[in-house]
């Protein structure tokens, strides 16, 4: 696997970055500003910036954003590894993180060399900037493999705040706003298939590429209107997929 560094690939926390790579998430809380809030309209429009570049992320605590996507690629053969270390890990690691520490090796136990070093380094920026976008001192982690379509209905969060991002397998796929039917999402369904071919047409469902770091607003984000984004898992047939998502509840 090549860890060679491009410039759309993670900030790396608690290191010194070179002149082409953006100010690393984690050396202040108050490094990366995050844009103020401005008073919302009742009919104010959703958004969902998208961007190469990471600051995009910060955009999430603006009202009238959903969610922000930076587009990332991932180093070459780092998605075949982590589904190889997957294969040998038969659950994923859930519990809680405190961001003021960032220490993430209980969640990348058996990885070895180059892709457990680039794999601590990723976790701890994304922790950090998360926690930066929500404020927050700790924050919900799970990481590790899926192998099941457990979330294959489209939603929304019960939290403030949430981050997705596929290391191996297929990524989230979400809906736009303007495109969702959010009568249909709330009532009960019998059949999961049914359910999404009401809440969202499927020509306009979107989809992340792996490495794609998504923050998504949570019903209960302070702006949000008690309306988090809609998004869903990918259908996995007999893939596994290795993925990050991390909270402020």
């Amino acid at each position: 696997m090549s860890m060679s560094m491009s410039a759309s690939e993670p900030v790396l926390v608690g290191t010194s970055s070179g002149s082409s790579a953006p100010t690393p998430a984690s050396a202040s809380l108050a490094s990366s500003p995050v844009e103020p809030l401005r008073p919302s309209l009742p009919d104010q429009a959703v958004h969902e910036p998208t961007s190469r570049e990471p600051a995009v992320l910060s955009r999430i605590a603006s009202r009238g954003v959903g969610l922000t996507i930076w587009e990332r690629d991932l180093p070459d053969g780092l998605p075949a590894e982590v589904a190889a270390w997957a294969r040998g890990r038969p659950e994923p690691f859930d519990g809680m993180l405190d961001v003021p520490k960032l220490d993430v090796s209980p969640w990348i136990s058996g990885m070895q060399g180059p892709l457990r070093e680039w794999m601590e380094r990723d976790l701890r920026d994304l922790a950090a900037r998360l926690a930066l976008a929500g404020g927050a001192r700790s924050l919900r982690f799970f990481f590790g493999p899926v192998r099941d379509d457990r979330c294959r209905r489209f939603h929304h969060d019960y939290v403030q705040l949430r981050l997705v991002t596929t290391y191996a397998g297929p990524g989230t796929e979400w809906a736009p706003e303007r495109d969702v039917d959010r009568e249909a999402m709330a009532r009960e369904w019998c059949c999961v298939d049914d359910a999404n071919r009401a809440i969202v047409a499927l020509e306009r469902v979107r989809h992340a590429n792996v490495g794609d770091v998504l923050i998504l607003k949570g019903a209960h984000h302070r702006t949000s209107a008690g309306k988090g984004a809609v998004h869903r898992s990918p259908p996995l047939g007999d893939a596994t997929r290795v993925v990050l998502i991390a909270s402020v509840l």
